[in-house]
């Protein structure tokens, strides 16, 4: 039997909603994946290119890393297959495909109510890349 009740909120997403220690505080011994996320080989045209405009926003705020790029992955297949479904106008396996989508989408923040009452303040903390970019 697994646990009970809602899944865990990441802790990067319970920082990015402006209450990291609102019921509980943040395991300091929590992993903090730092390695960033590449596009798997074996993606097709359209998950790629749902990857190519989706990953960039996620990993500026810390919600995909290398150790997500499976998740991420099925994620962006799903989002492929459901605009498919629907050009081909095939409304059962299009509704199928966009719960499944907006499941796997939460664990992201990707979906409306997953990111209700986050709070962006467009601040985040530059790593070396950045201040490379930057020229300083």
């Amino acid at each position: 039997m697994g646990k009970r009740g809602p899944k865990p909120k990441p802790s990067a997403l319970r920082v990015f909603e402006g209450k990291p220690g609102h019921h509980r505080p943040i395991d300091p011994r929590e992993p903090k994946p730092t390695g960033k996320a590449h596009a798997p080989d074996w993606l097709d045209d359209g998950a790629r290119e749902v990857w190519l405009s989706t990953a960039p926003a996620l990993e500026a705020i810390g919600l995909l890393s290398d150790l997500d790029v499976n998740a991420f992955a099925n994620y962006c297949r799903l989002a492929a297959l459901a605009q498919s479904a629907f050009v081909e106008s095939d409304l059962p396996l299009w509704l199928k495909l966009i719960a499944e989508q907006r499941r796997h989408g939460g664990d992201f923040g990707l979906t409306p109510s997953s990111r209700v009452g986050l709070k962006v303040d467009g601040a985040r903390e530059l790593d070396e890349l950045d201040v490379f970019k930057r020229g300083g």
